[in-house]
């Protein structure tokens, strides 16, 4: 079997996509980075998916990061999949009949056409928001990620070292000493796995910026 950085290609022109750095580890949701980049271990897994015909993740699977990321990601591996085959398989007939419609649309007179023309650029405008909401969420994802690089050990351990009063206080991203003070958490540290699983949340907050929140739980 090739590897899927082989067979993949950017926007059906043949360039072998680069590995993604962060490997299974990835949290990203964006289809414009599964376009630039391989993740050759949810290739793996979306081939098993076909092959056995599953609906969901298997119960045992190990991921490090959450079902629910991983599930999306398959998602969007299979829409690019799906539209990349899509292209490959038009043929010349299929292309003709694309003629003769751009010919007929040509011909519709100009009372039709303006409402054409503003549906598209109302199309085009929720495409540029989407697009600038995702490249929003990933540079918080990348923020949070190297924030918790500098997490010392997980929760349960910060809780037991901080007897017997167990207080603590909020770390501050320009105050470089809090980033490694022991009595010191991140909003990640209280969504810390060893704390158990998540199963709800909620936020109670006059003004918060969404694709932050969002990041914490990644």
């Amino acid at each position: 079997m090739k590897d899927c950085r082989e067979t993949e290609s950017n926007g059906g022109n043949g360039n072998i996509k680069r590995e993604c750095d962060y490997g299974d580890r990835c949290y990203r949701k964006n289809p414009a980075h599964f376009q630039e980049f391989s993740h050759q271990h949810l290739h793996s897994l979306l081939e098993t998916f076909e092959r056995k015909g599953l609906q969901t993740l298997p119960e045992d699977f190990k991921a490090k990061v959450s079902r629910q990321t991983v599930l999306e990601q398959l998602n969007i591996l299979r829409s690019l999949k799906s539209s990349t085959s899509h292209n490959t398989t038009t043929d010349k007939t299929q292309a003709s009949k694309l003629s003769v419609g751009l010919n007929e649309t040509r011909n519709v007179n100009s009372e039709n056409s303006k409402p054409s023309s503003s549906v598209e650029s109302s199309s085009s405008e929720e495409n540029r928001k989407r697009v600038q909401e995702a490249q929003i969420m990933d540079e918080m994802m990348e923020y949070v990620q190297e924030m918790k690089k500098r997490s010392q050990g997980n929760i349960c351990e910060k809780h037991k070292a901080a007897a017997p009063y167990y207080f603590f206080l909020t770390s501050v991203t320009d105050s470089v000493e809090t980033h490694t003070e022991p009595l010191s958490l991140q909003m990640f540290d209280i969504l810390d796995p060893s704390l158990g699983d998540l199963e709800s949340s909620l936020q109670m907050n006059c003004f918060v910026e969404f694709g932050w929140l969002m990041a914490q739980y990644y």
